[in-house]
């Protein structure tokens, strides 16, 4: 009998949902209406992307806008237009009026955020027609994904203390996610031409 190596759970990277291939899938197999694919993944998968997306180690946030953004890894190179290689990148912004508050939060417990989804709508290739189609998703997250991804751990009592971080090293990860939305930004147009091939 063949001997069969697995290698352990915890050096498994956290995938992000494949948009464009679950919304193929979706159209494939299931002949769902539009607005019934958009509600679904409105309710289904929105989240499910969001989550990954906060719990990924390459996440890059811009306090300018509040947008979050992650490469979607791949084991292939991807082209644009100008025949240029670039890495898809998703992206989301959080809406909430201002930041959301984390004053006076444990690391257990969940905050309601606002996110934005017209990105990941365009990925699905579905035409959205009219007004019902919602381009914003509500949803309670953990405050320590919050906090870490807006570079704002210290706001939260013994957060960084869980995470083993030392006084400095918060200045550094936020240097390290600078490079990476510098570079998130400057493939901005190969971002939402390029991915939605």
């Amino acid at each position: 009998m063949p001997t069969v190596h697995v290698s352990p759970a915890h050096n498994w990277p956290p995938r992000i949902p494949n948009v464009v291939q679950i919304s193929a899938f979706c159209r494939e197999h299931f002949d769902w209406p539009t607005q019934l694919a958009l509600k679904k993944f409105h309710d289904d998968l929105w989240p499910a992307v969001i989550i990954r997306m906060l719990y990924s180690k390459f996440l890059a946030y811009n306090p300018k806008n509040s947008e979050i953004l992650v490469p979607q890894l791949q084991n292939s190179l991807n082209f644009n237009n100008q025949g240029k290689p670039y890495v898809p990148t998703l992206s989301t912004i959080i809406r909430n009026r201002g930041s959301p508050k984390l004053d006076g939060k444990q690391p257990y417990d969940a905050i309601s955020v606002t996110f934005t989804t017209d990105f990941f709508i365009q990925l699905t290739g579905l035409a959205a027609s009219g007004s019902s189609t919602r381009t914003t998703r509500r949803m309670n997250v953990p405050v320590a994904l919050i906090s870490v991804a807006q570079r704002r751990t210290h706001i939260v009592e013994g957060l960084e203390g869980l995470l083993g971080l030392r006084s400095g090293s918060q200045s550094m990860i936020a240097t390290t996610s600078s490079a990476v939305r510098e570079s998130a930004t400057s493939n901005s147009s190969n971002r939402h031409s390029g991915s939605l091939k």
